[in-house]
């Protein structure tokens, strides 16, 4: 055990670590006094720890260590089925049409096949919007009473 003085604790730390040779996680230390800087400059109180190191786990490591012996066997590593690999080959190189043509006709495909591939979805349509915001309102409404608010409406002219 050493005592020893420092401006910070950070410094004391670092002191006591380069006296031992040791790292910080090895250092076993008690703060006696915590620093201070005083008042004006005046009665300012440096820190005071006194540390020493613990060896404990390094005294344990005499002997190097040697690889242990694994105990896993190697897993055999399944086989990948030929017909379910060549499946999705067969399938795309039958989706893929010759590219013929010219560089417009490409383009006009390319237009063709998205609008086939786009899902066709009926959507309600609400002209007017004044219906609209009625709708709104009383979704909002059910909403409200569903949860335990309370929400008066304020119409604003």
């Amino acid at each position: 055990m050493k005592k020893i003085e420092a401006a910070t604790l950070e410094e004391a730390y670092r002191i006591a670590c380069d006296t031992f040779g040791c790292s910080m996680t090895e250092l076993k230390y008690e703060i006696v006094q915590y620093p201070s800087r005083g008042f004006l400059g005046l009665f300012a109180k440096s820190a005071v720890i006194v540390a020493s190191a613990e060896r404990s786990g390094i005294e344990n490591r005499s002997v190097p260590d040697a690889p242990m012996p694994s105990r896993e066997e190697p897993r055999p590593q399944p086989e990948p089925n030929i017909a379910e690999s060549e499946a999705p080959v067969a399938a795309a190189a039958e989706n893929e049409q010759p590219e013929s043509g010219s560089h417009e006709e490409i383009i006009e495909r390319f237009f063709d096949e998205e609008k086939r591939s786009e899902p066709e979805t009926e959507t309600e349509a609400v002209t007017d919007e004044s219906a609209l915001a009625r709708e709104i309102e009383d979704k909002i409404r059910e909403l409200m009473e569903a949860s335990c608010f309370d929400i008066d409406v304020v119409e604003v002219d």
